[in-house]
């Protein structure tokens, strides 16, 4: 695949599989002294490819391995291979050390003006960890060729090439960390760094660094210090999980960690990566502090992008994980795939959840959940400031154990925030029909932390079940919190569930109120009671002391497409509110009628439910009958429904 980077960020401008994807790009997009990586000639890891660098006023002919043209050439411009010589034992500073670069002509020979020069004088936009002493065969220790090859490169000098291979490194000392000084770490990281891997490139931890019987806190890369200026490119980082034991415990074993009241990095990219096999609590940890001292601000770090990663086999032997813990701001993480073992509570085995978010201005976009989250996103607040402005959008949620997205705070601890402004939208989820011990209502979209969450939107999203399931479930699921909070200024609109006990469902206990509402434009297609909510609805809305101040549910349909129909009411509602607006809501094919109000009470009513309802079970006419059958038959071409 070929990856084009942005210029200014980094040094390498491109990697690409083949020969002809580098030809593919426009020789006037490229800038002299560019440099990319190539994986392959026909194909990637047949021999052929290495460092080429861009000549802008090279005229040689293409030879298919030593200088390349672009598909779209300019009169001038072209490829040329990097051929690095073997260095000496005592890296590239000793005279034994010199890793001499040549730039081959296509008969071989060397051009005039490049022999004898040294790596660093040559490309000093790229070093290879070759250049320090790594060896990358897997057995050899090269944690100091490494981190000798990161010190060198740091503040944008150079960018750090690893040739495929596996790195084999080693987590030492006793650091100072949030939680201690007890963190024993591989590589540190540094400002203004590129760390760039070659196709199949692996970093891994050497084994037996954690047992059960002497579990340690470690990190492959680690900061506890303020940094900015990262990238780190096609790399496949392994915490070698099997063999550095966890103990079922709370230990970070994290593959990235950035911990310290101090410790945050700004400008971060991450891309194309691989974090797997790790027994402990995260695999990027973006900031972790304490609670601040009285009267000071602790900064977050900034500017995170993640993109196209892979987070596979994770939190193996732990209570509680998250393969990315967001404690920062303004952060991006697309297209990324979290395929963990799942959760088993007591076991201290699996994914409890893919990704926290805990910051400002976080967008979660187009990413897929699968294997069994806990909960896959758990959205709450940091020591510093509200977590506000958050996008969720055209994310995968598949096999929920519990909650697909679930809001949290501890609401005891005043100085953490809450989330506000979130919207979650255009998501797909799917429930596991695999009981969770403890959680009596499974929940799409949950929203029942402590704290009170204002202005969120749950609009667009699609809820489904697993066949045989047996424990009940709602795609939005709004609980009330703690005495004094409340839920508010929430939009749940447009919002489709297929065989859910609700698409919608609000509960006020004793103590939590529910503010203002609004619940329109959703559809309910055989809503199926479990568990402790045999009779399935469209909507509920259940109310115990603590009141719902202002709902309005306007639009909402019920069908139930099934013979015999599951789905008792389109909309059931019980407790206070103290102002409800109730119209042009429809039920077809219900058992029993389009709404229940047993139980309820409201202080002032401003709409009127106007439209007819068609009811259902043994009363339901003929015609109504045949539309339902057609809306079931399309949903089953669509896919949405079984035959």
């Amino acid at each position: 695949m070929l990856t084009i980077n942005i210029p200014d960020f980094g040094k390498i401008f491109a990697t690409a599989d083949t020969f002809d994807e580098l030809r593919s790009i426009p020789a006037n997009k490229i800038r002299n002294g560019y440099s990319a990586i190539v994986n392959g000639g026909m194909a990637p890891g047949d021999g052929l490819g290495g460092l080429y660098y861009w000549d802008a006023i090279s005229t040689a002919e293409d030879d298919a391995d030593t200088v390349l043209t672009p598909d779209k050439p300019l009169a001038a411009g072209r490829w040329i291979k990097i051929g690095l010589a073997e260095p000496g034992p005592q890296g590239p500073q000793g005279t034994q050390g010199e890793g001499l670069a040549t730039v081959m002509s296509p008969t071989g020979a060397t051009l005039v003006g490049y022999q004898g020069r040294t790596v660093a004088r040559k490309l000093a936009e790229t070093v290879s960890v070759k250049d320090y002493g790594a060896v990358g065969n897997g057995i050899a220790d090269d944690t100091a060729a490494i981190q000798a090859a990161i010190d060198a490169s740091q503040g944008g000098v150079a960018s750090v090439l690893f040739p495929t291979g596996t790195y084999k490194v080693s987590a030492t000392g006793l650091h100072p960390w949030a939680g201690g000084n007890d963190m024993k770490v591989a590589l540190f990281l540094r400002s203004g760094i590129e760390l760039v891997g070659q196709r199949g490139t692996t970093i891994m931890m050497a084994p037996d660094l954690s047992s059960d019987a002497a579990p340690i806190g470690m990190a492959l890369m680690f900061t506890n210090t303020a940094l900015e200026n990262i990238s780190i490119r096609n790399l496949r980082f392994d915490m070698n999980g099997a063999n550095n034991k966890h103990a079922h415990s709370l230990r970070n074993h994290a593959h990235l960690h950035v911990s310290g009241n101090a410790a945050y990095i700004d400008n971060v990219d991450i891309h194309d990566c691989e974090f797997i096999n790790t027994a402990g609590v995260s695999c990027i940890v973006m900031g972790q502090c304490g609670p601040p001292p009285e009267g000071v601000n602790i900064p977050l770090g900034s500017g995170w992008n993640i993109a196209r990663c892979k987070f596979i086999n994770n939190g193996t032997d732990t209570l509680d994980h998250s393969s990315i813990f967001a404690w920062a701001e303004d952060v991006v993480i697309s297209e990324c795939l979290f395929d963990s073992p799942p959760f088993i509570p007591d076991i201290g085995n699996g994914n409890a959840c893919g990704v926290e978010l805990h910051g400002a201005n976080q967008r979660l976009i187009n990413n897929t959940f699968r294997g069994g989250a806990y909960q896959a996103v758990w959205v709450s607040e940091n020591t510093t400031r509200e977590s506000r402005n958050l996008i969720i959008d055209s994310n995968t949620f598949l096999d929920i154990l519990a909650f697909g997205i679930c809001f949290f705070g501890q609401g005891e601890q005043d100085y953490l925030k809450p989330a506000r402004s979130t919207k979650i939208s255009n998501n797909q989820f799917e429930f596991s029909n695999i009981p969770y011990p403890g959680v009596d209502v499974k929940g799409g979209v949950t929203i029942a932390s402590p704290y009170g969450q204002e202005e969120w939107e749950v609009t667009n999203n699609t809820f489904r079940i697993a066949e045989g399931m047996t424990t009940a479930n709602a795609g939005v699921l709004v609980i009330g919190g703690l005495e004094g909070q409340k839920h508010d200024k929430g939009l749940i609109e447009g919002n489709t569930s297929y065989g859910c006990s609700y698409c919608v469902a609000l509960f006020t206990y004793d103590e939590g109120e529910i503010g203002t509402v609004m619940i329109r434009n959703n559809t309910a297609f055989d809503s199926n009671g479990a568990g402790v909510l045999t009779n399935g609805s469209g909507i509920l809305v259940s109310g115990g002391s603590a009141i719902f101040h202002d709902l309005t549910i306007e639009n909402n349909h019920t069908i139930d497409t099934q013979s015999p129909p599951t789905a008792f009411w389109g909309l059931r509602m019980s407790g206070t509110v103290t102002r409800l607006s109730e119209k042009f809501n429809r039920a077809y094919g219900v058992i029993v009628a389009p709404t229940d109000y047993t139980g309820l009470s409201v202080g002032f009513r401003y709409g009127f439910n106007s439209v007819p309802e068609v009811m259902g079970g043994t009363t339901i006419d003929t015609e109504a009958r045949a539309a339902i059958e057609a809306i079931r038959i399309s949903l089953v071409q669509a896919g949405m429904l079984p035959e």
